[in-house]
């Protein structure tokens, strides 16, 4: 069985501040790579777009460093 969270915000309130939305950021990129390593993070679409989802996601979480 697969299912999908979603998650959602109101954007009112939603970080005002630009250290907030870094923060915010942060957490979302740790999701993603812990959802990444641990084999759940499933992605949609036809071949050709989740191939490209998959470049532009091991782009993005990378850990800094």
């Amino acid at each position: 069985m697969k299912s999908m969270p979603l998650m959602y915000a109101n954007e009112a309130d939603g970080p005002s501040t630009p250290e907030e939305q870094q923060a915010v950021q942060a957490a979302w990129m740790a999701l993603l790579r812990e959802a990444k390593a641990a084999g759940v993070l499933a992605l949609c679409g036809n071949g050709a777009e989740r191939a490209y989802l998959r470049r532009r996601l091991d782009e993005l979480v990378q850990p800094s460093g």
